[in-house]
């Protein structure tokens, strides 16, 4: 990892730049994307989950899927989460 650094670090024109910069958002969509999949094949509508907010950590059930996010029922009231916030309980 060192090694791009150096070698991002050793970049002098403006135009090279933004394609490493372009290529890094690909990356990095990918992998979110990827991560989305992971998320939705491994939880069901109904499933107990536990969810990461600035709350803390506290224990929800999947009420519906969406795309990118689930609709998630904690002590009686409905949210919409990021997948990646949950966690099987």
């Amino acid at each position: 990892m060192n090694k791009v650094i150096n070698q991002i670090n050793q970049i002098s024109s403006k135009a090279d730049l933004q394609l490493v910069i372009n290529a890094l958002r690909q990356k990095q969509n990918e992998l979110n994307a990827q991560a989305v999949m992971n998320a939705k094949a491994s939880f069901r509508v109904g499933d107990e989950v536990l969810c990461r907010s600035s709350a803390g950590v506290e224990r929800a059930i999947i009420k519906e899927m969406k795309i990118k996010k689930a609709v998630i029922e904690i002590a009686g009231k409905l949210y919409n989460c990021r997948l990646d916030m949950l966690e099987a309980a």
